[in-house]
């Protein structure tokens, strides 16, 4: 997850490039962009192709991010578990002896 994100990041995509369209645009776009295959895109004007493009990046990296996100607070989450499990262990162990 973590080499897609850098991927798309490296392509140095303007932060606010979707910044003057609406989130519902924005994402039927993205949805739009993700559907279509290679050849089709060849057959898109330029500016559609490019716009397509860039919605469906958007959108990718900001999947990408929630995932890892996502990811990070389940790892939190386990080993606060983990360590909750192992201290009441070492108390109900001490004190049996």
């Amino acid at each position: 997850m973590l080499s897609r994100l850098d991927a798309i990041r490296a392509l140095d995509l303007p932060l606010d490039a979707g910044a003057h369209i609406h989130p519902n645009r924005l994402r039927l776009m993205a949805r739009e962009g993700a559907q279509i295959t290679p050849q089709h895109f060849r057959d898109l004007e330029a500016e559609r192709r490019y716009a397509l493009l860039m919605a469906s990046l958007l959108d990718r990296a900001e999947s990408l991010t929630d995932e890892i996100l996502d990811l990070h607070d389940r790892i939190l989450l386990n080993m606060n578990r983990q360590s909750r499990h192992r201290q009441e262990t070492q108390v109900l162990a001490s004190q049996d002896t």
